[in-house]
């Protein structure tokens, strides 16, 4: 009776010291992932790939050029220029004369600034209630809408 207790206290202890063992070494698996994520580059060949276990965890990914080769790549490219629209020139006056209050401006009320301006009203009343809805909307005094204007 006595040695099947020692035996059952030393397979306790066993046991006790195999989960141990298994929580170190998930520890050391999840730093290992850790440094692969970090390391694995993509000169690996395919049987290297199938070796390494693969993991859940996204690459983090650089916008800076990885080697001289890009850097060169990208000073060399000639990008499209684009010409800039004169759709809004009136409100970039406007936004000029007050950068400030335009900062302030939800985009619905710029939305609508912007329709404004290209509206032009032709009637005199329109005109005034298009000048004072602009000076409502960006909080510009009307009498520099109506200098723009």
């Amino acid at each position: 009776m006595g040695s099947t207790m020692c035996y059952e206290d030393i397979i306790q202890e066993k046991n006790v010291r195999i989960k141990e063992l298994e929580i170190e070494n998930m520890e050391l698996k999840s730093k290992l992932d850790k440094f692969q994520s970090i390391l694995i580059s993509g000169s690996q060949s395919q049987s290297d790939v199938g070796r390494v276990r693969r993991v859940q965890r996204g690459l983090g990914i650089s916008a800076e050029p990885q080697c001289l080769q890009s850097i060169t790549d990208i000073t060399n490219t000639s990008f499209p220029q684009v010409k800039k629209s004169d759709r809004f020139p009136s409100l970039r006056n406007l936004s000029s004369l007050r950068n400030g209050n335009f900062k302030k401006l939800l985009p619905k009320q710029l939305r609508l600034l912007g329709y404004l301006v290209n509206m032009k009203p032709s009637f005199k009343l329109s005109k005034l209630l298009f000048i004072r809805t602009v000076s409502l909307i960006s909080n510009v005094p009307p009498q520099i809408v109506k200098k723009i204007f």
